[in-house]
């Protein structure tokens, strides 16, 4: 999402869980954690839309970030409380969230990455 438009972010993901798909067959469709690895798609289109083409903003890839951590969180915990209602009590919600600092701070790192490598990516004249 941070080097690509949003079609292209959603686009990536969609291969990736497809690949997923096609490795662990329906176990993958069947886990508790399938519903995060589909918020990936729509995560990767939010956060290339927000950070966008154009010049980098510390403040807007935050917020950015934050925000599509915000939705796959979201729609995680959606599909868990809807599929496997027996599991998701807080015990759930609470072992999960253990997952949130390391998703920060790999999500910073990401983005000191994004931001060298984006000038060698992003074609001037688009």
């Amino acid at each position: 999402g941070l080097l690509f438009d949003p079609p292209l972010s959603a686009l990536t993901m969609t291969l990736h869980l497809g690949l997923k798909l096609v490795i662990g067959g329906t176990a993958t469709a069947l886990s508790p954690t399938f519903g995060f690895l589909l918020a990936f798609i729509p995560a990767a289109a939010l956060l290339s839309f927000m950070v966008g083409r154009e010049d980098f903003r510390w403040s807007r890839a935050i917020l950015a970030l934050l925000s599509s951590l915000a939705l796959t969180y979201a729609m995680g915990f959606l599909h868990v409380a809807l599929v496997f209602p027996d599991i998701a009590g807080p015990a759930f919600w609470l072992s999960t969230l253990l997952f949130l600092p390391g998703d920060i701070l790999k999500g910073g790192l990401a983005l000191i990455l994004a931001r060298r490598l984006r000038p060698f990516l992003m074609d001037p004249r688009t």
